[in-house]
């Protein structure tokens, strides 16, 4: 029996037509998953309210999709105009996509897209008890500090030069060309699919 294709793995940015899917991967979280993401517990109401009130003018959010479905993110919070050269990030990774190095390969763009934004200070503040997240951090460079039940880890980006100008541009090109090739498929696919569920076995 033939191996089955592992699922196609496409990383991008998530525009405001992507808050729905973006609440949904949140509310997906199991709850130990949730509470660390949110430093604490948060019902579905609580997410769905964060969810809408994210300011786009200040947020950037980059997405890992698996199969079409989105399923791991990252979030880079820009400072407002005292502190233009600071930001927080936080993460997210649904339980049964964990341990496969989607928090590392969103921690890579979102300290590409920061440097690109001049940002010179970045946090991530964790639970303490969130070790995936901190080794994830350390293995970045990041300094991590534990007090009680929290950690907060300081990563300091190197400035922004043409190598990171352009792995964005390319990351967004080539995520958008994903996009547009998975819309323009999608209609075929689907009636593909109703031929094969129609015929006759």
């Amino acid at each position: 029996m033939a191996s089955q294709a592992p699922a196609p793995i496409v990383y991008r940015k998530l525009w405001q037509h992507d808050l729905r899917c973006y609440a949904a991967h949140l509310r997906h979280l199991e709850a130990q998953d949730r509470r660390d993401r949110f430093m604490g517990e948060a019902d579905d109401s609580t997410v769905d309210a964060f969810v809408a009130g994210l300011d786009w003018h200040r947020t950037i959010l980059i997405g890992c999709f698996v199969d079409g479905v989105l399923r791991g993110a990252a979030e880079l919070h820009l400072g407002d105009h005292a502190r233009l050269e600071q930001a927080e990030i936080a993460f997210s990774v649904e339980r049964a996509f964990q341990n496969r190095g989607i928090a590392s390969e969103l921690m890579e763009r979102v300290l590409v897209a920061a440097r690109n934004r001049g940002v010179k200070q970045l946090w991530l503040l964790c639970l303490a008890g969130n070790g995936r997240i901190r080794r994830v951090a350390r293995r970045f460079g990041a300094s991590v500090q534990v007090e009680g039940i929290e950690a907060t880890a300081e990563l300091r980006p190197l400035p922004a030069n043409l190598a990171t100008m352009l792995a964005e541009a390319w990351d967004d090109g080539h995520a958008y060309a994903h996009h547009a090739a998975g819309m323009v498929m999608a209609p075929w696919l689907a009636h593909a699919r109703a031929r094969l569920a129609s015929s006759p076995s």
